[in-house]
């Protein structure tokens, strides 16, 4: 089968999911992206870099298999990525068919759809964010240099972000 894997720039995939869950986690942005051996966090520093690496073994491994798409090439022109796996999935849908789903898709529409689904440490349906990308937790020197380490280190596989 052919797979797309969707990826994102480590640091605001990290400080927006520490925005999300900061409350339960209980603990400051520094010690949140320091990780936790023992699985105190959902995502962590080293999720992401199991993640990309896992996926970029088997990526290597059969590159015709798959595509691999960016974040923010998605935020930036939706069009022309979805465009792009039309054309790896062969799926020959018309342009009219993903500007459709475009339109039924943007956030205001997708939060009054029923079937969300409910996140274990919330409670309550997982939320669709409407407000500012802006975020209050931020990398500290200290909290960057750890980061390029640790990827300079353990990450294999960056996906074409310079971290």
């Amino acid at each position: 089968p052919r797979y797309i894997v969707l990826v994102r720039d480590l640091r605001p995939m990290l400080v927006s999911h520490y925005e999300k869950f900061k409350d339960q986690y209980g603990c400051g942005f520094s010690e949140y992206l320091k990780g936790d051996l023992n699985k105190r966090f959902v995502i962590d520093i080293w999720w992401c870099i199991r993640f990309q690496n896992t996926w970029g073994r088997v990526i290597a491994d059969h590159p015709e298999n798959f595509i691999v798409v960016m974040y923010e090439d998605m935020l930036k022109d939706t069009l022309r990525e979805l465009e792009k796996i039309n054309s790896f999935l062969g799926l020959n849908l018309p342009r009219q068919s993903l500007l459709y789903g475009m339109q039924e898709s943007t956030k205001d529409k997708m939060k009054v759809k029923p079937g969300r689904p409910v996140h274990k440490l919330r409670k309550e349906r997982v939320a669709i964010r409407t407000d500012s990308p802006l975020h209050q937790a931020t990398f500290t020197d200290t909290d960057h240099e750890f980061l390029r380490e640790t990827c300079r280190k353990y990450l294999k596989y960056d996906f074409g972000y310079k971290y």
